[in-house]
């Protein structure tokens, strides 16, 4: 029998040294009503409503004339509205140039150069822009015919007079008020930032109102695994409190500057415009009594709560930076 020689240590594959990682977010999106069940399957992932998504983003987008308080009665298109909201710098703008075009930013690789009028002149792109507080309008992009998109303002940032963020939130409160064709409203949550005030302000504006809300998490390259695993589980224990009739089962994390997750997304937009068309991709609302999910039950730790913020009607929009 061989004696091994002193200090000798037996060799163990690289392989065999690595942590076993378990997969945080295993899907670019959590189901509601239980989101630990990697095995559901929406309808909007199907292969006829993926290929439906597809089709319909390639079919060009239709601009509008941005819309001021007093231009609102001119707000109609032939088509849903969907309305994009979140606080300053959510990267509302980049997500919508990435759904719509593909491209983050796709004004900065076009050629020419264009005057501030001409941009706000029937725009076929959302204004990017690194100073907060430059998206002061309304913006409409309508998709192949079917669905528009609406870039709401932003919120959550004081630098500007207050005389402006009055007349920011009036356009806002004027346009959830008086827009009979806003299908549903997606609120955008900066993963790395988390859940404020001012966007629970925003969720609860849009219970009292009965408007269909839908959160997607933003920026989740920026973000390790475990702060995503976090943020997604305050999100949904938030949501999960609220009443179901008026929040789209589904939370999504995307990122629009490298395009994670926004095909799932557009899919699920996409849903919008089949149910209009009638070709209906519904989904079934929760149940009663499903299990709560606890704070961090998706991170295994305490997820972070919300931080004080000024309310969302007291916050100033911007929501040109991304």
């Amino acid at each position: 029998k061989l004696k091994r020689p002193r200090g000798f240590r037996a060799r163990v594959p690289a392989a065999a040294m690595r942590p076993v990682l378990r997969p945080v977010l295993a899907r670019p999106w959590v189901h509601l009503p239980n989101p630990t069940d990697v095995t559901h399957v929406p309808s909007w992932l199907s292969e006829t409503q993926l290929h439906y998504a597809e089709q319909l983003f390639k079919k060009g987008i239709q601009g509008y004339p941005v819309l001021v308080t007093e231009t609102l009665d001119k707000m109609g298109t032939p088509s849903p509205h969907l309305a994009f909201a979140g606080r300053s710098n959510v990267g509302k703008s980049t997500l919508l140039n990435q759904l719509i075009h593909r491209n983050p930013d796709p004004a900065n690789t076009q050629r020419g150069y264009k005057s501030e009028s001409k941009k706000l002149d029937k725009p076929l792109s959302a204004p990017v822009s690194e100073r907060p507080g430059r998206t002061r309008h309304l913006f409409r992009f309508e998709v192949g015919g079917r669905i528009t998109f609406v870039d709401l303002p932003g919120y959550g940032f004081a630098k500007a007079t207050r005389g402006v963020r009055e007349g920011w939130v009036s356009l806002v409160d004027e346009y959830l008020a008086r827009a009979d064709q806003l299908k549903r409203v997606i609120s955008l949550v900066d993963a790395e930032v988390g859940v404020k005030e001012s966007d629970e302000q925003l969720w609860e504006m849009l219970q009292e109102r009965k408007l269909t809300m839908m959160v997607v998490l933003t920026k989740v390259d920026r973000v390790s695994p475990q702060g995503l695993n976090r943020t997604m589980a305050h999100v949904v224990s938030q949501l999960q409190r609220m009443d179901e009739q008026y929040i789209w089962p589904y939370v999504h994390a995307v990122s629009g500057l490298h395009g994670h997750g926004v095909t799932e997304l557009r899919a699920s937009l996409s849903a919008v415009a089949s149910d209009a068309k009638g070709g209906a991709i519904r989904e079934a609302r929760p149940r009663p009594g499903r299990p709560p999910v606890e704070d961090g039950v998706m991170a295994g730790r305490p997820a972070g709560g919300a931080t004080a913020e000024p309310s969302w009607r007291a916050a100033a929009p911007a929501g040109g930076a991304t």
